[in-house]
This record gives structure tokens, sequence and C-alpha cells, in this order.
């Protein structure tokens, strides 16, 4: 009898508490930082910084400083904490923006990705029993196979947030091209100092937040580090705060192409903003990168277009053409070698790296091959592909790696029937959005540019597959594509249209 009237001053609390406003305030800035800082490579060392309480880090995180805590790799993300805190929040808040994303939709794909999400969980049974795979690794593959699941209940955790609350494509847009500033000065200040900055140290012996940047050494003459080669001098390569310069070229992609909607309304900053982003992606030296920035920005101009935004892209061409060309007068033995046209000196760097991208592409086929249907299990390709090259190369120590074809790398761990899960997941969104063609704001065009851009870019790499970051920043800017403009009160909609056009209202949009 006296349950209801404690539970009605809970809930009265909590309404005081997550007011329409603070909720917003605090759920949409959590959300824009985590699109901002997505693609750093850092951990949650901030658990044990000296300013938090000796309790909690003694008592209530002592499972954190356990091994086996520390070898489940998306618990290693200060991404992870974040989503979770996300989420709880937006469930306090009574799941806002729910309905809405029924009515319009919306929650169709969220429906899709989490088809996606439960396959993958569902991999975790048979993730060891392949022949791929020795029983003496079935331990280390389920621990592997189930964090790599965790990683994707992630990702749909966020993508739900997104979806149903927002932030607005602007802000979001806004929030990865202040992310590729920071990430690209980082990555031109290695390559002009040729080895890294040193942010490890600066968090840890001045601001002692515990941030733990994970910056590597980068002696471009120590085995191991990136870099590219010409008349055998060896030259570092961007890597800003990621584990790869790869890594790097893709966060610069999306953030470039984030950046196109300037040019329709601030051409001077946008010309600023594009020449500073092109500079950094070309020190990154990435072919996969460069070629996905030409699939997306074409993508993003024949969405302008056909969404009536039909202003400001050829001084965006004239633009990339006067950075491409002063980075090749520049730096022109270098990128002659990265196209295959100069003389690298000594072991051949590009060839190697050519060569084991096709032994992996092998691998991946013969496995998919054996397992068309189900695959050999999410988060285990390492695993089989290590297992294949021991066999093949008895004599040597090599290590397995993930194919660098995300295609490739679907089929091998989830199957056909994950990889049908995963494009009607894509093919809702792209349904979707061109239903809503004609009242798209540009930066929800320069979003979805993004988003095609990585799919170009992952027919040569993984990571948007199988590393944490890279996900999140994937599937999330997918999530806000299709938020409706007038997410948060922002339902302005400026183009060059015809007055049909503008006096139409947004179906989507009137129902948030």
């Amino acid at each position: 009898m006296y349950l209801k009237p404690i539970m009605g001053h809970i809930g009265s609390v909590l309404n005081q508490i997550f007011a329409p406003r603070i909720y917003v305030l605090a759920s949409n800035g959590l959300t824009l930082f985590i699109f901002f800082c997505g693609s750093w490579w850092w951990r949650p060392r901030w658990l044990y910084a000296e300013w938090v309480p000796a309790l909690i880090r003694q008592g209530l995180l002592s499972p954190t400083a356990s091994p086996a805590y520390r070898e489940v790799s998306f618990t290693r993300f200060a991404l992870s904490l974040f989503i979770v805190i996300l989420f709880v929040l937006w469930i306090l808040s009574g799941l806002r923006g729910l309905r809405a994303a029924y009515r319009d939709g919306r929650l169709l794909w969220l429906i899709a990705l989490g088809s996606v999400v439960t396959w993958t969980v569902f991999s975790i049974g048979w993730a060891a029993d392949s022949e791929f795979i020795h029983d003496a690794q079935s331990a280390s593959v389920l621990a592997d196979a189930r964090s790599q699941a965790a990683q994707w209940v992630l990702v749909l955790l966020f993508a739900f947030v997104v979806v149903c609350n927002g932030p607005a494509p602007r802000l979001v847009a806004l929030a990865l091209v202040s992310g590729m500033i920071v990430q690209g000065a980082v990555g031109m200040l290695q390559v002009a100092l040729q080895h890294e900055l040193g942010l490890a140290w600066l968090d840890g012996e001045i601001f002692k937040l515990g941030l733990h940047l994970y910056e590597f050494s980068l002696d471009p003459e120590e085995s191991g580090i990136i870099v590219v080669q010409s008349e055998g001098i060896r030259y570092l390569r961007a890597y800003g705060i990621t584990p790869h310069p790869n890594m790097l070229a893709g966060s610069l992609v999306m953030g470039l192409l984030a950046s196109l909607w300037l040019w329709l309304e601030h051409r001077r900053t946008a010309a600023w903003v594009t020449m500073f982003g092109l500079w950094a992606l070309f020190l990154t030296f990435s072919r996969a990168a460069v070629g996905g920035l030409v699939v997306g920005g074409a993508s993003t101009i024949v969405g302008h277009y056909l969404s009536g935004y039909r202003r400001g892209f050829t001084a965006f061409a004239i633009t990339v053409l006067l950075a491409s060309l002063a980075f090749y007068v520049t730096f022109r033995p270098l990128v002659a070698v990265r196209v295959g046209q100069g003389n690298e000196g000594g072991a051949s760097i590009e060839q190697i790296s050519i060569e084991e991208r096709h032994i992996y592409l092998e691998q991946a086929g013969q496995i998919i091959r054996q397992h068309p249907w189900q695959g050999i299990g999410i988060g285990t390709f390492h695993w089989a592909s290590y297992n294949m090259l021991r066999q093949a190369y008895p004599h040597y120590e090599v290590n397995g790696q993930s194919v660098h074809r995300i295609y490739y790398l679907a089929l091998a761990e989830v199957g056909l029937v994950g990889g049908v899960l995963v494009s009607g997941t894509l093919g809702i969104a792209a349904w979707l959005v061109w239903r809503r063609r004609w009242v798209l704001a540009p930066e929800t065009v320069a979003l979805g540019g993004g988003v095609v851009a990585w799919l170009a870019i992952g027919w040569f790499e993984f990571y948007m597959w199988s590393l944490l970051p890279y996900q999140v920043l994937f599937w999330g800017t997918l999530a806000a594509v299709l938020v409706p403009v007038n997410v948060d009160g922002n339902d302005r909609v400026d183009r060059q249209v015809g007055e049909d056009d503008l006096g139409r209202a947004d179906p989507v949009a009137s129902d948030v």
C-alpha cells in the first residue's frame, strides 16, 4: 500500500532531474562528444586518476584492474562507458523520441540493425567449432567472439539513442568536423617532427586526468612503424591518436565530407577547412581513403543536386584540385611510390603489403566456400588466419590478421545469413533517405556521403567492421542521417529550389 506513493515520489524527482531542457543538454552533449572523439584510440585509465575517490578506485572498480577485464577489447575503450551512460539517460528520460521513430519508419531500421546484432551474438555458439580453430585455442576464441558481439550491442545502444533522440544532423556534422581538425593537427605535427608528440606523457605528468591517449612511439627507423619509403629513406605517415595511418585517414574522410555543407553558407570557412583536412589526409598516404573521398564526395554532390542544393561545389572542386597539385609537387617521390611508379630502394614495403592482403583474401575465400551460410563466428577470422599461416609456413612465426575487405570479412565470420541482414539494414536506411530526399538538409546529405565513402573504403580495409571506435562512427553517422532536420527545433531547410519544393512539409520531421 505504501509502494504507489513511493514510486510516485521517485517519478516526480526523476522528472525534475531529467527535465526536457536539462536532459537534452546532457544527452546531446555526450552524444556529440562521442562523435567528436570517436576516432581516438584511448583507454579509460581515467578510472584510476588521482581525483577519483579511493573508495571507487579500490572498491567498486576493482574488477577493471583484473587481467580478464583488460583482455576483453571493448572494455578497454572509454567509449564503452560513455555509450552505457548515454543509453541509461535515454531510458530515464522515458525513451524520448521512440514513438516518433515508430511513426516515421526509423524504428524499422533499428529492428534491422538489432537483427544483425542478434545474429552476431548467436554466432558465438559456433565460434570455436570450425576446422580452422585448434581445441587448445577455444577459450581465447570464445572470449574474442563475446567481446566482438558486445561491441555490436554497444553500437546498437548508441544507434537507438541517436535515431530517437538526435542531436540534429548539423550538430553531428560540426562534431565530426571538429574531431577531424584535432586529429588532423596531431597527424600533421607528427609528420613534421617525424616522431610522436608525447600526448600520453602530457596527460600523465601535467593534467593527470588519466585519459591515456594511446599514441604509439613513432620512430620511422623502427621496425613495425608505418612509413612510406623512397630511395631507401623512410618517411613517417600521419597516425594521429590512432594505431594506424589508414584509420586516421578514414576519420578524416568522414570529417571532410561532413564539412561539405559549409560550402553552401560559409565558403571562406569551408575553403580553409577543406584545405586543412585534405592536407592532413594526404599525409596519411592512404590510397583507399583518397579513393573513398572521391566516391563519397561525388555521391554527396549528387545528393545535394537531387535535394535542390546547387551552389558552391565548383569552388570546392577547385580547392581540391589546388590542394592535390600542391601536395603532389611537395611530396612527388613519396606519392610516386604509393601509386607504384617510384623507387623504394631496399625492401619493397608496398609489395609486401600487397602480397599480405592477397593472402588474407585467399584465406577469406577458402573460409567462405567451406562455411557459406553461418560463417565461422564473429571475431574469429584472425585466429583462423593465424592457424592457416602457421600450417602453410611452419618454420616462421607469423601472425594472422583480419582480411582487408569488410565484405569478405563479414561473409567469413557471419556467413550469407549475416551478410543478408547487414545488406537489408543498409537498404532500409537508403529507402528511408530516398523517401525524404526532397526535404533533406544539406548537412544530412553530407553525413550520408561519409557513410558511402566508408563503404567504398571498406573494399580495402576492415576496421569499420571489427574495431569499436570505427563501428560506432560508421553506424552512429548512419543513424544521424536518419534523424529529421527539426530535432531540437532545427527545422530550417535552405536550398535553391522552386516554390513548390519550398512549400512542402517534411512528413518525417513533423512527427517529432
